[in-house]
């Protein structure tokens, strides 16, 4: 007899390999030294800069830096092993900020124009944890008393173990924060959104990034 789960959680994790994080660093190096090109969005209750909804985001080379992920895409798909044939359509594109001091607070990416959220660490301290996922559905768990009698497969929360180079994609519905950066380091992320649909499925048009 063994103890088994259903409708577990999951995220695939990749990496891009240095020669390639060189050349998207040289794609993006104009981009993400000009302050001109970010700010900190009015309704977000955060310390961060970022280029969503900038109007200088549509400067970015975000076609070209797609490609450079295409795989890493590709091999999330396969894993996923699709019952039919699936468009994987890309939506937006932004990148994000953290100098020192700076986080991100707890958010999600979930609306009807996405299902796939693709983060991938440009730049990091070698000891950053901050990328955390949290489970907003726990409090059930805790509040039950089973979380505190045995050892079952849930956690609230989750700070990922990724380097400079990694990317990670997860359903976008997924709430996460980004831990306050104690690095003189600045972190910087760079996110896209994406769109899964069966082939059948007539696909609504991108929105920034073709």
């Amino acid at each position: 007899m063994t103890i088994e789960t259903f409708n577990p959680k999951w995220f695939y994790k990749g990496h891009i390999e240095e020669q390639e994080q060189q050349q998207i660093r040289d794609l993006f190096s104009d981009f993400l030294s000009n302050d001109a090109n970010f700010h900190t969005p009015d309704v977000w209750n955060c310390e961060m800069l970022c280029s969503y909804q900038h109007f200088n985001n549509n400067d970015g080379p975000w076609n070209e830096w797609i490609e450079y992920l295409r795989p890493c895409l590709n091999d999330c798909v396969e894993d996923l092993r699709p019952r039919v044939d699936v468009q994987i359509i890309p939506q937006d594109a932004w990148a994000t900020r953290y100098r020192k001091g700076d986080y991100q607070e707890l958010q999600n990416h979930s609306v009807p124009s996405c299902n796939l959220t693709m983060i991938y660490f440009h730049q990091l301290d070698s000891d950053s944890k901050s990328f955390t996922f949290y489970d907003p559905e726990f409090s059930s768990i805790k509040g039950n008393g089973l979380a505190e009698a045995f050892n079952i497969p849930v956690n609230q929360s989750l700070s990922l173990n990724v380097e400079q180079g990694d990317v990670i994609i997860f359903p976008s519905s997924y709430h996460y924060y980004v831990r306050r950066n104690l690095s003189e380091k600045e972190t910087i992320m760079l996110v896209s959104n994406w769109y899964a649909v069966p082939d059948e499925q007539p696909a609504q048009d991108t929105l920034q990034v073709q």
